[in-house]
């Protein structure tokens, strides 16, 4: 439809397509009083929606499975145009993420078939029988498609299948913020479990060959050190 046949001087159809962009932006998000299922979501408070309409950020009404997850009331997660879970924060205790108990305010990303890929942790918490750092975003925690531990930044130095492997404050002062930045230095695990590679927390001998506190040691996935 023209200006014309609306009869708006055209000075002012600046204003009115500005108008309209802003009631545009405020359909994209509104308030849920109470509970309301939506995407077959429960969702209450603020919500947020993608251009085409489907749902974009929500907090949880009520306990709730999403992609088997199971995420309790106050859980605020976000989806992908498609609506699959792409992050949630963990606002209540109780939640069981891809099988594992995670403590309140732990901030989680998920793969696209809603599995864990990356957590920042809250506190220092035992995952796999490791101390994970927390507090911190530098530290995140990943995983495995199949949920195997794949990268720890370790609360303390601590011997991993035979290995002395040195905790994220001693890495950090070892080759700095900007390395541990793009993940280096971390613990790592192959998908079986095995040690993938550290730094060392000491001077040490692994499987005949001699390695420096700070050096890097790298194993295969059957635990053998490589070259």
């Amino acid at each position: 439809m023209s200006p014309k046949t609306l009869l708006v001087p055209g000075w002012l159809w600046p204003l009115v397509i500005l108008a309209g962009a802003s009631a545009m932006g405020a359909a994209s998000s509104r308030t849920v009083a109470g509970s309301e299922l939506i995407d077959g979501v429960p969702c209450s408070g603020k919500v947020e929606f993608h251009e085409g309409g489907r749902l974009r950020r929500a907090k949880l009404s009520r306990d709730h499975e999403i992609a088997g997850n199971q995420l309790p009331a106050g859980t605020r997660v976000s989806f992908l145009e498609d609506g699959r879970l792409r992050e949630c924060h963990l606002d209540a205790a109780g939640a069981v993420v891809s099988g594992r108990p995670l403590p309140r305010g732990t901030e989680i990303v998920f793969d696209g078939n809603g599995r864990m890929r990356n957590c920042l942790l809250p506190e220092n918490t035992v995952i796999e029988g490791h101390l994970c750092l927390g507090r911190g975003d530098n530290w995140s925690t990943g995983f495995h498609p199949n949920g195997q531990l794949r990268l720890a930044w370790l609360a303390r130095d601590e011997e991993i299948q035979g290995v002395p492997c040195m905790a994220a404050g001693g890495v950090l002062r070892a080759i700095g913020k900007a390395m541990v930045g793009r993940n280096q230095g971390g613990v790592f695990f192959h998908e079986n479990g095995n040690l993938s590679s550290a730094l060392v927390a000491r001077d040490c001998i692994v499987q005949g060959r001699a390695f420096k506190r700070g050096e890097l040691i790298r194993l295969d996935r059957d635990g053998n050190v490589q070259p």
